[in-house]
């Protein structure tokens, strides 16, 4: 999560050298279990377009064994879908029937977006090979037994919120979510950092049925955390890309798993970063993996960052390989009271990149928002949860090319963060069962959500 926090962490720091001598603490047993699902889209003019300081985020990373080194086993072929309903019998508490017709939630009261003069008009540059722009509204559906109907035409979505799963921590009810998603033929997101017990679990559902579930796997801490800043980037891609493949549970299937090798990255080194991912996208390729490029922080990187010329580069090779490279983004609030407090410059950011992508003439990369929610210890009760999901639900829906966000945190070290993102396995499985989107074709990118934005930073989109 966020570096928003290293003052509280240094004076931790002091107050725990103090009371080392009283007492030791035994270190929380490591657990498996990780999670994933599917997401939205919105109307972004209801969203009040207020800029923040926008704070960078910092995950703390439990620490583990180094796994030995091992060879990952080749891809297994995936049998045919198939329709059969699977069972409710692990997971801890049974889940209540799944509903028929959609449960109204709480709705949020946005603050009033203040008047401004119109801007100019920023026209954008068609993509070849696409269809025309359409510009209009995502329209939520209610239905039930819509799975492979609904995957297999290409303007209508899902639910895309899922989990991030991690050791320690209080995953129950995730067997349920996957197993109930999966019978029902809906792709679901799960990410989880250094244990692959539930991806593992995921994996082999997905192997079974056919239902493409998107799965990311990160090795976390020490060496695996960042590439070293100090060497050239394509030395720093091979040496660290080296590291995670060495990592990379032999379990997992290499064609199905994305790896993210990076978190939270510098963004004073955006174009270093760059460089380097473009290096590990191409190995990751030719090894026939799936890459997770960048981990950005809630609040970045900058549309200069999206526009310069590595990245540009880097972007136009994720186009030309959107099954295997993505860019990988993390969607915080950083407050429980609003989701969309300061939209669209922290949680909806996505779309400064697709801005950049349009103008460039580039195809829109494929995007994984690998962590997402509101504070890094803390989230809302269920209800209120879910209610300040649905607009973020519908605004993923509208992005064919978002593949999914997955709450933070089902793992361990972070308060009683864990409880609390475990209970909405429950509302957010029969919302996901219950709700689809039909949504506009490549729709544009309203440069007007970012007026603040171009303002402050005295550029034009």
């Amino acid at each position: 999560m966020s570096k928003f926090f290293s003052v509280t962490t240094f004076f931790s720091i002091v107050l725990l050298a103090a009371l080392a001598g009283c007492q030791s603490a035994e270190p929380e047993p490591l657990a498996a279990l990780p999670t994933v699902a599917q997401a939205a889209t919105i109307d972004p003019t209801e969203a009040p377009i207020e800029i923040q300081t926008i704070p960078a985020t910092f995950t703390p990373m439990p620490t583990a064994e180094d796994q030995p080194t091992q060879t990952p086993l080749p891809p297994t072929a995936e049998p045919a879908p198939t329709e059969e309903v699977g069972s409710f019998s692990r997971g801890g508490e049974s889940m209540p029937s799944l509903l028929p017709e959609e449960t109204p939630l709480p709705t949020i009261t946005a603050s009033p977006t203040p008047t401004r003069e119109p801007s100019a008009v920023v026209e954008v540059t068609q993509v070849p090979g696409l269809p025309p722009f359409e510009s209009g509204p995502v329209n939520k559906q209610v239905g039930g037994g819509f799975g492979y109907t609904v995957r297999n035409n290409d303007r209508l979505d899902y639910v895309k919120i899922g989990f991030h799963d991690g050791p320690g921590g209080s995953a129950r009810g995730i067997t349920e979510w996957m197993e109930t998603l999966d019978s029902q033929g809906i792709p679901f997101f799960l990410k989880t950092a250094d244990d692959a017990g539930s991806l593992f679990q995921a994996q082999q559902l997905a192997k079974a049925s056919g239902v493409p579930h998107i799965l990311v796997f990160r090795r976390s801490g020490g060496d695996y955390e960042l590439p070293n800043y100090n060497d050239p980037p394509g030395e720093a891609a091979r040496e660290h890309w080296q590291k995670h493949l060495d990592a990379f549970p032999p379990e997992l299937d290499k064609s199905m798993v994305w790896i993210e090798s990076a978190n939270e990255v510098d963004q004073r080194r955006s174009e270093w970063m760059a460089e380097y991912s473009l290096e590990v996208a191409k190995l990751a390729v030719a090894g026939g993996h799936k890459y997770a490029a960048f981990g950005w922080s809630s609040g970045e990187p900058e549309y200069a960052d999206w526009k310069a010329p590595k990245m540009a580069e880097f972007l136009k090779f994720a186009a030309d390989h959107p099954n295997q490279v993505a860019v990988s983004l993390h969607e915080y609030s950083y407050i429980n009271d609003d989701l969309f407090y300061n939209y669209p410059f922290q949680v909806g950011r996505f779309q400064l990149l697709f801005l950049a992508a349009d103008r460039m003439g580039i195809r829109r990369p494929t995007v994984l928002i690998t962590e997402f929610g509101w504070e890094y210890v803390s989230l809302p009760d269920p209800n209120t949860a879910m209610a300040q999901m649905e607009r973020v639900m519908a605004l993923y829906a509208k992005y064919p090319e978002v593949k999914g966000a997955a709450i933070w945190y089902l793992g361990g070290g972070y308060s009683n963060i864990p409880t609390k993102a475990s209970a909405l396995f429950e509302p957010l499985t029969a919302q996901t069962t219950s709700v689809f989107y039909e949504r506009p074709t490549y729709p544009p990118i309203d440069p007007d959500i970012f007026l603040d934005y171009w303002e402050k930073e005295g550029v034009e989109p």
